[in-house]
């Protein structure tokens, strides 16, 4: 018993140690971080369902962050100052019978596309669940055989919801922006800046290039060696600028100026049936 417990505790050391080394690449840029939040208020789930989501990625080799409210207030409370997830893991029982609902429909409000999970022991609210678009649910007494295969079917949605969005992670923020939303890019000392539809913008501290290389989409080209412009929002292009369809224009270099030529060219002729 005392060698199994030695044992035990080796692993939870081992585990500790590569959850925070994922973290750390991922802060260094290399990876993105999965955000989960679970509202749970007893102690017991708490531990037991972010032991499981923690050895899932670990064995996949991903960064992931998880953080635990005790009431949907506290989670509402975030939500209102913009914090927002990638998943969502709630309980249908807090407090009152039908709170978990009620969350998920604030959630559902603000975040079209993110995963809702109920795990809980009230599974007879389901159907109300799925009005919330649920994405699943789990019974409470089957949370180590049911939550890795959900974990799974997760990896699988997000990775597809991914490929058409440029997200920001840190450590304060984490935004998700549709890439046809984006207009142009552009460097402003140590920031890129995200010009958006409606006027929206956003910014995160990296080169342009870096930038450039995770949007690795052909939609996207450079205008000039500071500004990165999407294709589908050009009005016009002559010689010297890009019209853009919120009506600003971006300078075209000398050096870009038959590449964006041909570049919109290549991308419409792909794209134009």
């Amino acid at each position: 018993l005392h060698s199994t417990s030695r044992r035990q505790r080796q692993m939870c050391i081992r585990d500790r140690y590569l959850l925070m080394f994922f973290e750390v690449t991922c802060l260094l840029g290399r990876r993105k971080m999965l955000r989960f939040v679970y509202v749970e208020d007893e102690k017991y789930f708490q531990k037991e369902v972010k032991t499981i989501i923690i050895q899932h990625y670990i064995e996949k080799q991903m960064a992931v962050d998880i953080q635990i409210y005790n009431s949907a207030e506290m989670l509402n409370y975030d939500l209102q100052e913009n914090k927002y997830y990638d998943v969502y893991m709630l309980d249908i029982g807090l407090e009152k019978k039908d709170d978990g609902l009620n969350l998920a429909k604030k959630i559902r409000k603000l975040q079209a596309h993110a995963i809702i999970i109920f795990i809980t022991s009230h599974l007879e609210f389901a159907l109300k669940g799925y009005d919330y678009a649920a994405f699943q649910f789990i019974d409470k007494q089957k949370i180590k055989e049911k939550i890795p295969e959900v974990l799974t079917c997760v990896d699988e949605k997000l990775a597809l919801q991914n490929k058409n969005y440029y997200i920001i992670s840190t450590n304060s923020r984490y935004i998700k922006i549709p890439l046809e939303d984006i207009i142009y890019i552009y460097k402003e000392a140590k920031n890129c800046i995200f010009v958006c539809k409606n006027n929206e913008t956003a910014y995160v501290r990296a080169t342009i290039q870096k930038i450039y290389s995770d949007l690795n989409d052909e939609m996207f080209i450079f205008a000039n060696r500071s500004y990165i412009v999407n294709v589908i929002h050009i009005r016009k292009v002559d010689c010297k600028e890009v019209y853009l369809d919120n009506d600003d224009t971006i300078i075209i270099s000398r050096n870009y100026s038959l590449k964006v030529k041909e570049e919109i060219h290549n991308y419409w002729r792909k794209h134009i049936h």
